[in-house]
């Protein structure tokens, strides 16, 4: 049915955009933890690289959770570690990055967590990256995602052609049924664009330093 057996997501985003929730609703579990005081506060907390694996819709889809890697209170030794830690877990290979976007935010950061990805992990990355919105449900009721992509102005505009203009949608709290199958989908159709060839990237200490300049 040219669905792949084995999933690998990473997901990119600054804090409180939703990474973990998204993650959670992938997964069809609450593996990635999001304390009461973020949720309320949505207050930064300095997380670490994780991987979390489970069965979903019949196949083992595996999630790596980030924590913000442009955050100005991410010390330098800090990042040097979660930097490695991460290329650890993409050696394993990826199929897709989502990069986690509230739908009522600013666009701030992302297109420099997209150079930053570029730089930790090779050019070609781009070829497997797509947003992920979350709080589907704070769109207006007569409006569309692709409305608000054409009117929301030049930075989210910019955000997507570096994507190809993919997305996806997500209620993280009130989940539709087919949100994670649809977003899968999506995954196999990005595979097989990508000639059924999932992510090993270009592994690079050496630009570690370089990243941390450009931060």
């Amino acid at each position: 049915n040219g669905s792949i057996f084995c999933v690998r997501i990473l997901l990119l985003g600054k804090s409180g955009s939703g990474k973990s929730s998204s993650g959670n609703t992938i997964l069809g579990k609450k593996l990635f933890t999001i304390s009461k005081q973020q949720k309320r506060q949505k207050k930064k907390v300095i997380t670490t690289c994780e991987e979390q694996t489970c069965q979903v819709s019949g196949r083992e889809v595996c999630v790596i959770d980030t924590p913000d890697l442009l955050d100005p209170d991410l010390i330098e030794d800090q990042l040097k570690q979660e930097t490695e830690k991460l290329k650890s877990l993409c050696q394993a290979g990826l199929h897709a990055v989502l990069v986690v976007f509230e739908i009522q935010e600013e666009v701030q950061n992302e297109e420099e967590m997209l150079e930053f990805a570029r730089r930790l992990l090779g050019l070609n990355i781009m070829n497997y990256v797509m947003v992920l919105f979350t709080h589907g449900n704070d769109l207006e009721e007569d409006e569309t995602i692709e409305q608000l992509i054409k009117e929301e102005g030049e930075a989210l505009q910019k955000l997507m052609d570096s994507c190809s203009g993919r997305f996806h949608v997500f209620e993280n709290k009130n989940g539709l049924k087919d949100q994670v199958p649809e977003l899968l989908k999506k995954i196999d159709t990005l595979v097989t664009k990508n000639e059924g060839r999932f992510y090993m990237g270009q592994h690079k200490t050496s630009s570690l330093d370089h990243l941390i300049n450009c931060k």
